[in-house]
């Protein structure tokens, strides 16, 4: 989320989409009890207090939990960038997965060699949510050094194991 909208916007989750949600959810619960009716017997108690116990249940609970997180402004999350460092949390086959910043991001080697898992690794690019990562040490035996890809073997001519 950079630029563009407002930071207090939360999209789809806002607290309007949450009431609108609790009133629909309102609606399905009362005509569910009347069609009910229709083939059974059902005491007008039960038709005020079961609406109106969801009602008071759900302004509670928006009331305890809800409302701060509606009220907070939306934390942009931190991007990563070209240059930063990243940790392989798992093998890059030449897919895997990187660690930046604590989170998590789908990542690819840039040259589609094998990167071991628990090496530094340099962000040189990204494509949407896609990383594209070098050995930041090339000469690191975790790195794959040594060990050909798909396409160095079909360079070489030779069959894949």
């Amino acid at each position: 989320m950079t630029g563009g909208g407002a930071p207090w916007h939360r999209g789809p989750q806002g607290a309007g989409t949450y009431f609108a949600r609790e009133v629909a959810e309102l609606a399905l619960l009362v005509a569910a009890l009347v069609i009910l009716g229709v083939f059974v017997p059902v005491p007008i108690w039960v038709l005020i207090g079961l609406p109106l116990a969801k009602a008071i249940v759900s302004v509670g609970f928006y009331a305890l939990f809800l409302r701060k997180a509606f009220e907070r402004p939306a934390r942009p999350g931190t991007s990563p960038s070209v240059g930063q460092a990243a940790r392989v949390v798992s093998p890059l086959r030449p897919e895997g997965q990187v660690k930046v910043d604590g989170e998590i991001w789908s990542a690819r080697s840039d040259d589609g060699r094998f990167i071991a898992e628990r090496t530094e690794v340099e962000i040189v690019g990204r494509r949407r949510n896609l990383l594209r990562v070098t050995p930041l040490d090339p000469d690191d035996d975790r790195s794959g050094v040594g060990i050909p890809s798909s396409h160095d073997r079909m360079a070489s001519g030779k069959p894949s194991p």
